[in-house]
Protein backbone atom coordinates (compact mmCIF):
# COMPACT_ATOMS: atom_id res chain seq x y z
CA UNK A 1 0.00 0.00 0.00
CA UNK A 2 3.13 2.53 0.93
CA UNK A 3 4.45 1.69 -2.36
CA UNK A 4 1.41 2.63 -4.29
CA UNK A 5 0.34 6.01 -2.08
CA UNK A 6 4.16 6.81 -3.37
CA UNK A 7 4.11 5.81 -7.05
CA UNK A 8 0.82 8.08 -6.71
CA UNK A 9 2.68 10.80 -5.58
CA UNK A 10 5.28 10.76 -7.64
CA UNK A 11 2.83 10.94 -10.30
CA UNK A 12 0.54 14.27 -8.52
CA UNK A 13 4.08 16.01 -8.42
CA UNK A 14 5.11 15.18 -12.38
CA UNK A 15 1.85 16.63 -13.48
CA UNK A 16 1.83 19.94 -10.97
CA UNK A 17 4.76 20.90 -12.07
CA UNK A 18 4.22 19.82 -15.71
CA UNK A 19 3.21 23.53 -16.14
CA UNK A 20 6.31 25.30 -13.96
CA UNK A 21 8.63 23.57 -15.91
CA UNK A 22 7.18 24.31 -19.38
CA UNK A 23 6.68 27.97 -17.71
CA UNK A 24 10.94 27.98 -16.79
CA UNK A 25 11.74 26.82 -20.38
CA UNK A 26 9.30 29.70 -22.17
CA UNK A 27 9.26 32.58 -20.03
CA UNK A 28 6.60 34.60 -21.25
Amino acid sequence: MLSSVGCLRALLACWLLQPWARLAREPA
